[in-house]
């Protein structure tokens, strides 16, 4: 088995899919203990180390850590939960972390250019937070708004790091995304203010 294979057993489990947990993300998946060395071996495969790379929909995570053979403790029920412990049903957990580093290549930079790259690094910095905001928010939107939220806020920090004009398109969609999501308005109009110089 290799990590892909692993991945794709891994999906065929009952799973919660990604959900928040603070500014990182969490994976439960229910497993049976008929199951139990198989799906230990595909699990650790693909989460058995810290730092790990993992993708989903294209968003790169990294592996913080991860928990297997956990089951219900049922509260006053010593039968119930001893019943748990040796029948299962079993799970396992693992928590993921969004890339947060900023590389600036240094290699071709001129004198002119610094001023404009702590500018630059000032907003990307800015930026961050801010996505770290809409993260811990993701529940708001619509799963696909969410992905391509991400994806253009990811986009005005590369074109900040690469000192490009930004794309109009990924300003348009930003006043669309305000607008549908009230309750998140101020905090993608401060994300619209930050980037709107360098459009």
């Amino acid at each position: 088995m290799n990590r892909d294979d692993a991945f794709r057993y891994l999906n065929s489990k009952k799973n919660t899919g990604l959900e928040p947990e603070g500014s990182n993300f969490k994976i439960r998946y229910e497993y049976l203990k008929r199951d139990r060395s198989l799906f230990n071996r595909a699990f650790q495969l693909a989460y058995g180390e810290h730092g790990l790379d993992v993708y989903f929909n294209d968003i790169h995570y990294k592996v913080i850590n991860s928990m297997l053979g956990l089951y219900w403790v049922k509260n006053g029920d010593l039968l119930g939960s001893l019943w748990s412990k040796f029948f299962g049903p079993y799970y396992a957990e693992v928590y993921l972390m969004r890339e947060q580093s900023i590389i600036v290549d240094t290699d071709n930079v001129n004198i002119h250019d610094v001023k404009q790259i702590i500018i630059n690094a000032k907003a990307i910095t800015s930026i961050k937070a801010k996505k770290s905001e809409v993260i811990n928010n993701s529940y708001e939107f619509e799963q696909s708004e969410f992905i391509r939220l991400l994806n253009i806020i990811e986009n005005i920090e590369k074109n900040l790091l690469e000192n490009k004009k930004q794309d109009i398109n990924d300003l348009n969609f930003l006043k669309e995304i305000k607008e549908k999501v009230p309750k998140l308005c101020s905090l993608i109009a401060d994300i619209i203010t930050i980037a709107s110089p360098f459009f």
